[in-house]
Parts: structure tokens; sequence; C-alpha cells
């Protein structure tokens, strides 16, 4: 769990190469991850660039990172 109240998603950063994936949700608990409160997932791949992807999403519930694999991110939200 990344924030258990309400908070802003702004960005998620990827640091460069690894494999698996990440799915964002806008939930408080893990129990709370449905196929509704995923927001984005990403598959990825053995190779992948540095960059960073603007998301912008207001969760009402909280938000939580769920991730399968060997994957790295920064999530950037706001309170």
């Amino acid at each position: 769990v990344i924030s258990d109240h309400p908070t802003q998603l702004i960005r998620v950063l990827f640091p460069g190469t690894y494999v698996g994936t990440v799915a964002l949700h806008d939930a408080n608990a893990a129990a709370g991850t449905t196929a509704t409160s995923q927001i984005i997932s990403f598959g990825i791949p053995t190779t992948s660039v540095a960059g960073n992807i603007e998301i912008g999403v207001h969760c009402k519930k909280g938000l939580l990172y769920q991730a399968t694999g060997t994957p790295l991110v920064t999530i950037v939200n706001e309170d």
C-alpha cells in the first residue's frame, strides 16, 4: 500500500532494465484489488529504457502497488 487514503497518482518512473509486471490500483488494501480497481498495468520487458509516464489520476480509496517478477519503479503521488 502506497497510500491508505485519497491521493493523486502523478507519474511512474522506470529506472531501466528488469522483467515483470506492475499494476496500480485505486485501493487501500490488498483485499480491495479487483479488475475494476486497476488504474494501469505495465508489462515490463527484459530491456527497457529508463523513462517516466505521466498518469494524473485521482485515487478515491488509496493507492496500491502490485508486482510480479523483478520490476522496480518509482511512484510519484501527492496526498
